[in-house]
């Protein structure tokens, strides 16, 4: 039985609001923005042989960015993906059970067309998480720990309820590794977004 999924320490808020001074510095005139949204993650783990496998969890991201155009700018953000559980029986009946988490941070390009009160929105980037897995055998438990960077990518819409203040719902595709194995993250949030 393979597993895989993201995890990774929550010492992330700190290059976080590092990436933000930076891509506010970049462009004073600029607009800037900050938003919270949470929803769902869904990972691809194998669940071959496991008697129960969960793969989706709650997602949150924290973000924020600069417009350096009206449709170009870049955007930074902190993402917990949701746990993944599974447990299965050995041999000799053991019970095993395993769980599977992470955070990362990103840094993206965005696109972004406007009508109305209305956007679409594509952004394009790297993320680096921390991926951290447990499996317990009865009594005894090991865990591992991996950071990996890939390349992540989103789409969505958002709608202007005021000049200063709006929400998004927005898709997104991440991927990292554990142990040689790849996973694929499928993340659903809505939230938020303030601009000033």
């Amino acid at each position: 039985m393979h597993a895989k999924t993201f995890g990774t320490r929550r010492t992330l808020v700190p290059a976080l609001a590092t990436l933000l001074l930076g891509l506010a510095g970049l462009n004073a005139q600029g607009q800037s923005f900050v938003g919270l949204s949470a929803g769902t993650s869904r990972s691809d783990i194998d669940c071959t042989g496991a008697l129960t496998c969960d793969r989706s969890g709650t997602a949150w991201k924290l973000y924020g960015g600069q417009m350096f155009h009206p449709n170009f700018g870049a955007q930074a953000e902190i993402v917990r993906l949701g746990r993944a559980r599974f447990s299965g029986s050995l041999a000799d009946s053991t019970v095993a059970s395993g769980e599977l988490k992470g955070e990362g941070i990103g840094l993206y390009g965005l696109a972004v067309a406007r009508e109305g009160i209305w956007s679409v929105f594509g952004k394009a980037g790297l993320l680096t998480s921390r991926m951290s897995g447990t499996v317990r055998v009865a009594d005894l438990g090991t865990s591992q720990r991996e950071t990996h960077t890939h390349f992540g990518w989103g789409a969505g819409v958002g709608v202007d309820w005021t000049k200063n203040f709006g929400a998004r719902l927005e898709y997104e595709r991440l991927r990292s590794r554990l142990q040689g194995e790849s996973v694929d993250v499928d993340q659903v949030t809505a939230g938020i977004v303030a601009r000033f």
